[in-house]
């Protein structure tokens, strides 16, 4: 449950969902941390509740192209979402790609440069990641 209100309370930008599930997570840390044998799914939770998600957002006609190409690599911190024209989805509001599918990677709600291959977004994600 706290991962879903985790990723929901992002993907829908609702903090309180968010907020919850930081707190159950918070709640189970110390067993957590000493009995991970039996905790995974919490720890996976702790992780999501403790790290910078990436937010991967695919916009156009070739997005679900763009996406399965995205996920045959494992990338725990990142959540993807697509749409091919609109969305009512918050990030992907006012984001539009009439001529070329394009991909937002974006952390905190703050997107950086689009780019047009899967390439491209993986550099940005690892650019990130050793911040």
């Amino acid at each position: 449950m706290a991962q879903n209100l985790l990723i929901l309370g992002q993907l829908l930008d609702r903090d309180a969902w968010t907020s919850i599930g930081k707190n159950m997570v918070n709640g189970m840390e110390n067993l957590i941390l000493s009995e991970p044998n039996y905790m995974a799914n919490w720890g996976i939770a702790w992780i999501m509740a403790n790290t910078s998600i990436a937010e991967v957002a695919f916009v156009g006609a070739r997005c679900l192209e763009l996406k399965n190409e995205f996920r045959k690599q494992y990338h725990p911190t990142a959540l993807t979402m697509g749409t091919a024209t609109t969305s009512t989805l918050p990030l992907l509001q006012g984001k539009a790609a009439p001529n070329k599918t394009t991909i937002y990677v974006c952390y905190e709600k703050t997107c950086k440069q689009p780019v047009y291959t899967v390439t491209d977004a993986l550099q940005q994600l690892q650019t990130e990641a050793h911040r």
